[in-house]
Protein backbone atom coordinates (compact mmCIF):
# COMPACT_ATOMS: atom_id res chain seq x y z
CA UNK A 1 0.00 0.00 0.00
CA UNK A 2 1.24 3.49 -0.76
CA UNK A 3 2.01 5.65 2.24
CA UNK A 4 2.56 8.99 0.49
CA UNK A 5 0.10 11.83 0.81
CA UNK A 6 -2.71 11.65 -1.71
CA UNK A 7 -2.82 14.43 -4.31
CA UNK A 8 -6.56 14.62 -4.97
CA UNK A 9 -8.62 17.44 -6.51
CA UNK A 10 -10.40 19.14 -3.63
CA UNK A 11 -13.53 19.92 -5.64
CA UNK A 12 -14.07 16.19 -6.37
CA UNK A 13 -13.69 14.94 -2.78
CA UNK A 14 -16.90 13.71 -1.14
CA UNK A 15 -18.15 16.17 1.41
CA UNK A 16 -20.01 14.22 4.08
CA UNK A 17 -22.85 16.01 5.80
CA UNK A 18 -22.38 15.93 9.59
CA UNK A 19 -24.16 13.31 11.68
CA UNK A 20 -26.53 15.02 14.04
CA UNK A 21 -25.85 12.74 17.00
CA UNK A 22 -22.75 10.50 16.90
CA UNK A 23 -23.17 9.18 20.45
CA UNK A 24 -26.49 7.51 19.72
CA UNK A 25 -25.44 6.06 16.36
CA UNK A 26 -23.27 3.17 15.28
CA UNK A 27 -20.51 5.63 14.44
CA UNK A 28 -19.60 5.70 18.08
CA UNK A 29 -18.28 2.14 17.79
CA UNK A 30 -17.28 2.12 14.11
CA UNK A 31 -13.94 0.53 13.28
CA UNK A 32 -11.13 2.49 11.67
CA UNK A 33 -10.53 0.86 8.27
CA UNK A 34 -7.87 3.32 7.11
CA UNK A 35 -5.19 0.67 6.89
CA UNK A 36 -7.41 -1.56 4.77
CA UNK A 37 -7.72 1.00 1.96
CA UNK A 38 -5.82 0.50 -1.30
CA UNK A 39 -4.35 3.97 -1.66
CA UNK A 40 -2.55 3.07 -4.86
CA UNK A 41 -5.87 2.26 -6.48
CA UNK A 42 -7.27 5.61 -5.38
CA UNK A 43 -4.23 7.36 -6.79
CA UNK A 44 -4.61 5.51 -10.07
CA UNK A 45 -8.19 6.58 -10.63
CA UNK A 46 -8.70 9.82 -8.75
CA UNK A 47 -5.40 11.67 -8.43
CA UNK A 48 -4.74 15.01 -10.15
CA UNK A 49 -3.09 14.69 -13.55
CA UNK A 50 0.15 16.63 -13.44
CA UNK A 51 0.81 18.76 -16.52
CA UNK A 52 4.26 19.70 -17.79
CA UNK A 53 3.21 23.36 -17.77
CA UNK A 54 0.76 24.14 -14.96
CA UNK A 55 -2.07 26.41 -15.98
CA UNK A 56 -1.61 29.88 -14.57
CA UNK A 57 -4.42 31.32 -12.54
CA UNK A 58 -5.53 34.92 -12.69
CA UNK A 59 -3.32 35.54 -9.66
CA UNK A 60 -0.11 34.23 -11.23
CA UNK A 61 2.45 35.43 -13.74
CA UNK A 62 5.37 33.79 -15.46
CA UNK A 63 7.33 34.01 -12.26
CA UNK A 64 4.54 32.29 -10.37
CA UNK A 65 4.20 35.16 -7.91
CA UNK A 66 0.86 36.46 -6.77
CA UNK A 67 -0.31 39.62 -8.51
CA UNK A 68 -1.79 42.68 -6.87
CA UNK A 69 -3.46 43.78 -10.11
CA UNK A 70 -6.52 42.07 -11.52
CA UNK A 71 -5.97 39.66 -14.41
CA UNK A 72 -7.29 41.90 -17.21
CA UNK A 73 -5.20 44.93 -16.31
CA UNK A 74 -2.16 42.79 -15.63
CA UNK A 75 -2.44 41.08 -19.00
CA UNK A 76 -2.74 44.33 -20.97
CA UNK A 77 -0.03 46.16 -19.07
CA UNK A 78 2.12 43.05 -19.34
CA UNK A 79 1.94 43.22 -23.14
CA UNK A 80 3.22 46.80 -23.01
CA UNK A 81 5.88 45.92 -20.48
CA UNK A 82 7.15 43.09 -22.67
CA UNK A 83 7.76 45.55 -25.49
CA UNK A 84 9.67 48.01 -23.34
CA UNK A 85 13.43 47.85 -23.61
CA UNK A 86 13.96 50.48 -20.96
CA UNK A 87 12.86 50.03 -17.37
CA UNK A 88 9.14 50.58 -17.21
CA UNK A 89 8.04 53.92 -15.90
CA UNK A 90 11.46 55.54 -16.20
CA UNK A 91 11.04 55.21 -19.93
CA UNK A 92 7.42 56.29 -19.58
CA UNK A 93 8.59 59.46 -17.85
CA UNK A 94 10.62 60.34 -20.91
CA UNK A 95 7.72 59.51 -23.24
CA UNK A 96 5.17 61.66 -21.43
CA UNK A 97 7.59 64.55 -21.45
CA UNK A 98 7.93 64.53 -25.22
CA UNK A 99 5.77 66.80 -27.40
CA UNK A 100 6.13 64.45 -30.38
CA UNK A 101 5.21 60.79 -30.66
CA UNK A 102 7.90 58.36 -29.55
CA UNK A 103 9.14 56.12 -32.36
CA UNK A 104 9.44 53.06 -30.13
CA UNK A 105 6.44 53.84 -27.95
CA UNK A 106 3.53 54.84 -30.24
CA UNK A 107 0.31 56.47 -29.13
CA UNK A 108 -1.52 53.13 -29.14
CA UNK A 109 0.56 51.90 -26.20
CA UNK A 110 0.10 55.14 -24.32
CA UNK A 111 -3.65 54.90 -24.91
CA UNK A 112 -3.62 51.43 -23.32
CA UNK A 113 -1.79 52.80 -20.29
CA UNK A 114 -4.37 55.57 -20.01
CA UNK A 115 -7.14 52.97 -20.13
CA UNK A 116 -5.55 51.03 -17.27
CA UNK A 117 -3.90 53.94 -15.47
CA UNK A 118 -3.58 53.88 -11.68
CA UNK A 119 -6.74 54.55 -9.72
CA UNK A 120 -6.74 56.27 -6.34
CA UNK A 121 -7.03 52.83 -4.73
CA UNK A 122 -4.02 51.62 -6.74
CA UNK A 123 -1.95 54.57 -5.57
CA UNK A 124 -2.78 53.88 -1.93
CA UNK A 125 -2.10 50.16 -2.32
CA UNK A 126 1.22 50.47 -4.11
CA UNK A 127 2.50 53.07 -1.65
CA UNK A 128 2.94 50.13 0.71
CA UNK A 129 5.42 48.59 -1.73
CA UNK A 130 7.39 51.69 -2.73
CA UNK A 131 10.45 50.53 -0.79
CA UNK A 132 10.20 46.86 -1.77
CA UNK A 133 9.51 46.92 -5.51
CA UNK A 134 12.04 44.18 -6.10
CA UNK A 135 9.72 41.71 -4.39
CA UNK A 136 6.89 42.45 -6.81
CA UNK A 137 6.02 40.78 -10.06
CA UNK A 138 7.31 42.87 -13.03
CA UNK A 139 3.76 43.96 -13.97
CA UNK A 140 3.01 45.10 -10.42
CA UNK A 141 6.39 46.81 -10.29
CA UNK A 142 5.51 48.65 -13.49
CA UNK A 143 2.20 49.79 -11.99
CA UNK A 144 3.99 50.81 -8.80
CA UNK A 145 6.28 53.08 -10.79
CA UNK A 146 3.32 54.50 -12.72
CA UNK A 147 1.67 55.32 -9.40
CA UNK A 148 4.69 57.43 -8.51
CA UNK A 149 4.20 59.71 -11.52
CA UNK A 150 2.28 62.74 -10.29
CA UNK A 151 -0.96 63.65 -12.08
CA UNK A 152 -0.46 60.84 -14.57
CA UNK A 153 -4.04 61.08 -15.84
CA UNK A 154 -3.68 64.76 -16.78
CA UNK A 155 -0.27 64.08 -18.29
CA UNK A 156 -1.57 61.23 -20.45
CA UNK A 157 -4.57 63.26 -21.67
CA UNK A 158 -2.30 66.17 -22.54
CA UNK A 159 0.39 64.18 -24.32
CA UNK A 160 -2.04 62.13 -26.41
CA UNK A 161 -3.77 65.31 -27.58
CA UNK A 162 -0.41 66.92 -28.34
CA UNK A 163 0.62 63.93 -30.41
CA UNK A 164 -2.63 63.48 -32.30
CA UNK A 165 -3.57 67.11 -32.95
CA UNK A 166 -1.02 67.72 -35.77
CA UNK A 167 -2.19 64.59 -37.60
CA UNK A 168 -5.82 65.67 -37.41
CA UNK A 169 -4.89 69.17 -38.56
CA UNK A 170 -2.97 67.80 -41.52
CA UNK A 171 -5.70 65.37 -42.59
CA UNK A 172 -8.43 68.01 -42.38
CA UNK A 173 -6.31 70.56 -44.23
CA UNK A 174 -5.55 68.07 -47.01
CA UNK A 175 -9.23 67.21 -47.41
CA UNK A 176 -10.19 70.89 -47.60
CA UNK A 177 -7.50 71.47 -50.21
CA UNK A 178 -8.71 68.51 -52.26
CA UNK A 179 -12.27 69.81 -52.15
CA UNK A 180 -11.19 73.29 -53.14
CA UNK A 181 -9.29 71.89 -56.12
CA UNK A 182 -12.24 69.71 -57.15
CA UNK A 183 -14.65 72.67 -57.01
CA UNK A 184 -12.25 74.79 -59.05
CA UNK A 185 -11.76 72.05 -61.65
CA UNK A 186 -15.51 71.59 -62.05
CA UNK A 187 -16.21 75.31 -62.29
CA UNK A 188 -13.68 75.74 -65.13
CA UNK A 189 -14.37 72.43 -66.89
CA UNK A 190 -15.62 73.47 -70.34
CA UNK A 191 -15.53 69.87 -71.57
CA UNK A 192 -17.99 68.83 -68.87
CA UNK A 193 -20.35 71.71 -69.69
CA UNK A 194 -20.32 70.80 -73.38
CA UNK A 195 -20.91 67.14 -72.55
CA UNK A 196 -23.93 68.08 -70.41
CA UNK A 197 -25.27 70.08 -73.37
CA UNK A 198 -25.04 66.99 -75.58
CA UNK A 199 -26.72 64.83 -72.93
CA UNK A 200 -29.53 67.38 -72.55
CA UNK A 201 -30.07 67.41 -76.30
CA UNK A 202 -30.17 63.61 -76.46
CA UNK A 203 -32.60 63.49 -73.56
CA UNK A 204 -34.89 66.04 -75.18
CA UNK A 205 -34.89 64.06 -78.42
CA UNK A 206 -35.78 60.89 -76.55
CA UNK A 207 -38.49 62.72 -74.58
CA UNK A 208 -39.82 65.10 -77.20
CA UNK A 209 -43.03 65.65 -75.27
CA UNK A 210 -41.17 66.62 -72.08
CA UNK A 211 -38.39 68.91 -73.21
CA UNK A 212 -36.40 70.74 -70.54
CA UNK A 213 -33.76 73.45 -70.36
CA UNK A 214 -31.52 71.59 -67.95
CA UNK A 215 -31.28 68.68 -65.54
CA UNK A 216 -29.73 67.94 -62.13
CA UNK A 217 -26.30 66.38 -62.43
CA UNK A 218 -27.39 63.71 -59.96
CA UNK A 219 -29.86 62.44 -62.57
CA UNK A 220 -26.88 61.23 -64.60
CA UNK A 221 -27.26 57.97 -62.69
CA UNK A 222 -30.42 57.28 -64.69
CA UNK A 223 -28.51 57.60 -67.97
CA UNK A 224 -25.34 55.77 -66.96
CA UNK A 225 -26.80 52.28 -66.91
CA UNK A 226 -29.42 52.75 -69.61
CA UNK A 227 -28.87 50.03 -72.21
CA UNK A 228 -29.61 49.85 -75.90
CA UNK A 229 -30.89 46.89 -77.88
CA UNK A 230 -27.87 44.86 -76.77
CA UNK A 231 -26.93 44.56 -73.12
CA UNK A 232 -23.28 45.44 -73.75
CA UNK A 233 -24.10 48.83 -75.29
CA UNK A 234 -24.95 51.49 -72.69
CA UNK A 235 -25.73 55.18 -72.88
CA UNK A 236 -22.05 55.86 -72.17
CA UNK A 237 -21.08 53.82 -75.24
CA UNK A 238 -23.58 55.81 -77.27
CA UNK A 239 -22.05 59.10 -76.10
CA UNK A 240 -18.55 57.95 -77.03
CA UNK A 241 -19.62 56.90 -80.53
CA UNK A 242 -21.57 60.11 -81.04
CA UNK A 243 -18.77 62.37 -79.78
CA UNK A 244 -16.14 60.61 -81.88
CA UNK A 245 -18.20 61.60 -84.87
CA UNK A 246 -19.34 65.08 -83.80
CA UNK A 247 -16.88 66.48 -81.24
CA UNK A 248 -14.00 64.09 -80.38
CA UNK A 249 -12.19 66.69 -78.26
CA UNK A 250 -14.86 66.43 -75.56
CA UNK A 251 -14.00 62.77 -74.97
CA UNK A 252 -10.97 64.07 -73.08
CA UNK A 253 -13.26 65.34 -70.30
CA UNK A 254 -12.56 62.34 -68.06
CA UNK A 255 -8.91 63.38 -67.86
CA UNK A 256 -9.96 66.55 -66.05
CA UNK A 257 -11.86 64.69 -63.31
CA UNK A 258 -9.07 63.25 -61.16
CA UNK A 259 -9.57 65.72 -58.31
CA UNK A 260 -13.32 65.06 -58.33
CA UNK A 261 -12.78 61.30 -58.20
CA UNK A 262 -10.49 61.72 -55.18
CA UNK A 263 -13.22 63.69 -53.39
CA UNK A 264 -16.13 61.38 -54.07
CA UNK A 265 -16.36 60.29 -50.42
CA UNK A 266 -15.64 63.65 -48.78
CA UNK A 267 -18.56 65.43 -47.17
CA UNK A 268 -18.11 69.15 -46.59
CA UNK A 269 -20.48 69.25 -43.63
CA UNK A 270 -18.54 66.44 -41.96
CA UNK A 271 -15.31 68.38 -42.52
CA UNK A 272 -16.80 71.52 -41.01
CA UNK A 273 -17.80 69.44 -37.99
CA UNK A 274 -14.26 68.08 -37.80
CA UNK A 275 -12.93 71.63 -37.68
CA UNK A 276 -15.23 72.33 -34.72
CA UNK A 277 -13.98 69.17 -32.99
CA UNK A 278 -10.41 70.35 -33.48
CA UNK A 279 -11.30 73.69 -31.91
CA UNK A 280 -12.69 71.81 -28.93
CA UNK A 281 -9.56 69.67 -28.70
CA UNK A 282 -7.40 72.79 -28.74
CA UNK A 283 -9.41 74.16 -25.83
CA UNK A 284 -8.84 70.90 -23.95
CA UNK A 285 -5.12 71.15 -24.66
CA UNK A 286 -4.95 74.64 -23.20
CA UNK A 287 -6.95 73.59 -20.16
CA UNK A 288 -4.85 70.48 -19.49
CA UNK A 289 -1.57 72.34 -19.89
CA UNK A 290 -2.70 75.13 -17.59
CA UNK A 291 -3.88 72.58 -15.02
CA UNK A 292 -0.61 70.66 -15.16
CA UNK A 293 1.43 73.84 -14.75
CA UNK A 294 -0.56 74.77 -11.67
CA UNK A 295 -0.07 71.32 -10.12
CA UNK A 296 3.65 70.86 -10.71
CA UNK A 297 5.05 73.28 -8.15
CA UNK A 298 8.70 72.41 -8.63
CA UNK A 299 9.18 70.91 -12.11
CA UNK A 300 12.46 69.15 -12.77
CA UNK A 301 14.61 69.96 -15.80
CA UNK A 302 12.84 67.48 -18.08
CA UNK A 303 9.39 68.73 -17.03
CA UNK A 304 10.41 72.37 -17.45
CA UNK A 305 11.61 71.68 -20.97
CA UNK A 306 8.41 69.80 -21.77
CA UNK A 307 6.11 72.54 -20.47
CA UNK A 308 8.02 75.15 -22.48
CA UNK A 309 7.84 73.11 -25.70
CA UNK A 310 4.17 72.28 -25.12
CA UNK A 311 3.36 75.97 -24.79
CA UNK A 312 5.23 76.67 -28.02
CA UNK A 313 3.27 73.89 -29.75
CA UNK A 314 0.00 75.44 -28.60
CA UNK A 315 0.93 78.71 -30.28
CA UNK A 316 1.66 76.81 -33.51
CA UNK A 317 -1.63 74.94 -33.23
CA UNK A 318 -3.59 78.16 -32.72
CA UNK A 319 -2.08 79.71 -35.84
CA UNK A 320 -2.82 76.58 -37.86
CA UNK A 321 -6.34 76.45 -36.45
CA UNK A 322 -7.03 80.03 -37.54
CA UNK A 323 -5.93 79.18 -41.08
CA UNK A 324 -8.03 76.02 -41.05
CA UNK A 325 -11.15 77.92 -40.01
CA UNK A 326 -10.65 80.32 -42.92
CA UNK A 327 -10.29 77.37 -45.29
CA UNK A 328 -13.46 75.86 -43.87
CA UNK A 329 -15.41 79.09 -44.42
CA UNK A 330 -14.01 79.50 -47.94
CA UNK A 331 -14.85 75.97 -49.08
CA UNK A 332 -18.44 76.35 -47.90
CA UNK A 333 -18.77 79.52 -49.97
CA UNK A 334 -17.02 77.96 -52.96
CA UNK A 335 -19.23 74.88 -52.90
CA UNK A 336 -22.38 76.96 -52.56
CA UNK A 337 -21.39 78.92 -55.68
CA UNK A 338 -20.63 75.66 -57.50
CA UNK A 339 -24.13 74.36 -56.76
CA UNK A 340 -25.60 77.62 -58.04
CA UNK A 341 -23.47 77.34 -61.18
CA UNK A 342 -24.81 73.88 -61.99
CA UNK A 343 -28.35 74.73 -60.90
CA UNK A 344 -28.34 72.21 -58.06
CA UNK A 345 -30.29 72.44 -54.81
CA UNK A 346 -28.33 74.12 -52.02
CA UNK A 347 -28.73 71.10 -49.73
CA UNK A 348 -26.95 68.66 -52.07
CA UNK A 349 -24.08 67.01 -50.11
CA UNK A 350 -20.67 67.33 -51.75
CA UNK A 351 -19.97 63.61 -51.60
CA UNK A 352 -23.21 62.89 -53.47
CA UNK A 353 -22.41 65.35 -56.27
CA UNK A 354 -18.80 64.22 -56.62
CA UNK A 355 -19.63 60.51 -56.43
CA UNK A 356 -22.17 60.85 -59.27
CA UNK A 357 -19.68 62.65 -61.50
CA UNK A 358 -16.91 60.27 -60.46
CA UNK A 359 -18.97 57.18 -61.31
CA UNK A 360 -19.98 58.71 -64.62
CA UNK A 361 -16.35 59.49 -65.50
CA UNK A 362 -15.26 55.94 -64.64
CA UNK A 363 -18.02 54.37 -66.75
CA UNK A 364 -17.35 56.77 -69.62
CA UNK A 365 -13.67 55.77 -69.58
CA UNK A 366 -14.62 52.12 -69.66
CA UNK A 367 -16.99 52.75 -72.57
CA UNK A 368 -14.19 54.55 -74.43
CA UNK A 369 -11.88 51.58 -73.85
CA UNK A 370 -14.59 49.17 -75.03
CA UNK A 371 -15.11 51.13 -78.26
CA UNK A 372 -11.35 51.36 -78.91
CA UNK A 373 -10.93 47.63 -78.27
CA UNK A 374 -13.77 46.83 -80.64
CA UNK A 375 -12.20 48.99 -83.34
CA UNK A 376 -8.86 47.23 -82.98
CA UNK A 377 -10.56 43.86 -83.18
CA UNK A 378 -12.42 44.84 -86.35
CA UNK A 379 -9.18 46.13 -87.87
CA UNK A 380 -7.44 42.83 -87.16
CA UNK A 381 -10.32 40.89 -88.67
CA UNK A 382 -10.15 43.06 -91.78
CA UNK A 383 -6.54 42.08 -92.27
Amino acid sequence: MGSSKLNLPAHNLPQWPPVSEVKSSFWKHASDRKNDINKDLIMEHFSIVEENQPTKTAEQTFAGTKLLLDATRARNLGIILTGLKAEGARHIREVINSVTEDEFFPAEKLTTIRRYQPTSDDIELFKLYSDKKSTLDPVDRFMCELCEIEYIGTRLDLILLLWDFPRQLRCTHESLEELSQACSDLKTNTYLVQLMEYILAVGNVMNSSHKTHGFPLTSLRMFMDMRGKTTDFTFSHFLVVMLEEKDPEIIKWTGTMDSVIRCKDINIKALVTEVEVLKSDLTKLKKNLKHLKSKIKKPNEMETDFLHKAQHKLVEFENSMNSLEKESTNIQTTYRHLLEYFGEVSSLPSNELFSVLSDFAVKFRKATEDIDRKKRYQTLRHF
